[in-house]
């Protein structure tokens, strides 16, 4: 890869973590804590952006062997449920009440 292809990519998978710090910004309504709130987000999105592809790189170096002949479908199959899941909790549109960030909801962030 390039280092353009590089930087793109990094930028692509970043707009996640970028995304849930503007919606959880917004719904702060202390502005003295959101300064502190923001170094929390960004210190830990960004550990775990530098984190997760190491491992996942590492399990699935580990594990290639033996989803070879299946893996597009297995890839496939994630993202729909994902997706579905996404439309459905789209179309039930409840709304959430804003919530103290603690660690918790930070890492399933």
């Amino acid at each position: 890869m390039t280092t353009l292809e590089i930087f793109i990519t990094a930028v692509a998978l970043s707009i996640d973590a970028s995304v849930c710090s503007v919606i959880y910004g917004k719904k702060q309504s202390c502005s003295e804590s959101r300064f502190r709130h923001a170094l929390t987000m960004a210190f830990t999105f960004g550990f775990f952006q530098f984190l997760m592809p190491m491992i996942g790189f590492k399990c699935g170096e580990s594990i290639i062997g033996l989803i070879d002949e299946y893996d597009h479908w297995l890839a496939f199959i994630l993202l729909a449920c994902v997706s579905f899941n996404m439309i459905k909790e789209a179309i039930e549109g409840e709304s959430q009440e804003a919530r103290h960030i603690n660690f918790f909801i930070l890492l399933s962030l």
